[in-house]
């Protein structure tokens, strides 16, 4: 009976040691946590801005390169180097997983609206021609901008070759034709043209030939 009320009395007396080093041990995870989530902004952050310099680089070492695939590659490896570096400095692999990620898919953004954007959209190019002349531009050159510019300024051949290296299209005798990979994609942008209700300015029942001024475009059905 005495041994039973000494355990009963032990166990009360080591309950408040105990509870006193879990609400310790709770502290110093409360305490821990912002730190770690600082830290890991400050990384991101870093990763973004050594990213910036980095691509500027790459894009004035080698202009003729995709641009897209330049940002992907290159944010896939940063965003790694982020990850084994953040991993020697933290013990948790989600938590630095997290972050490399976060900070790819903010590269992948960035590369995707802004210069990728500026390197395709014939829309920015359209203003940015416009912008060079202080009297403007009448509706005819504008065209011209698209009709001729386009073809001189190698825009075809550079979206060929883009689309050839990427494995979309292949050539064969001379003529140009999708590939699998262009099939899939090909079939994929046109449910998203459907389902978003995007503009088709090249479809089957017109010709796609430049239109001249003030005039539609032509029908071109072909016999029967």
């Amino acid at each position: 009976m005495a041994l039973d009320q000494y355990r009963i009395t032990d166990s009360h007396d080591l309950s408040p040691g105990i509870h006193s080093r879990t609400a310790v041990s709770s502290d110093e995870t409360q305490r821990t946590r912002p730190r770690t989530t600082a830290s890991g902004f400050r990384m991101i952050a870093g990763s973004l801005l050594f990213f910036l310099c980095s691509f500027v680089a790459v894009r004035h070492a080698q202009p003729t390169g995709i641009i897209l695939y330049q940002g992907v590659v290159l944010g896939l490896c940063i965003s790694l180097l982020q990850f084994l570096l953040e991993r020697r400095r933290a013990p948790k692999v989600g938590e630095a997983a997290k972050n490399a990620l976060l900070t790819f898919l903010l590269i992948y953004c960035f590369v995707f609206t802004i210069p990728t954007t500026v390197d395709r959209a014939y829309s920015v190019k359209m203003l940015m021609t416009v912008g060079r002349s202080p009297d403007g531009l009448t509706r005819g050159e504008i065209s011209d901008l698209f009709i001729h510019g386009l073809v001189a300024g190698g825009g075809i051949d550079k979206r060929l070759r883009e689309q050839t290296s990427t494995g979309s299209i292949r050539v064969q005798n001379g003529r140009y034709s999708l590939t699998r990979t262009g099939r899939f994609l090909n079939a994929a942008f046109r449910i998203a043209q459907v389902v978003f209700a995007c503009e088709d300015t090249c479809n089957g029942g017109y010709s796609c030939q430049p239109a001249n001024d003030g005039q539609q475009p032509q029908g071109n059905h072909g016999k029967g």
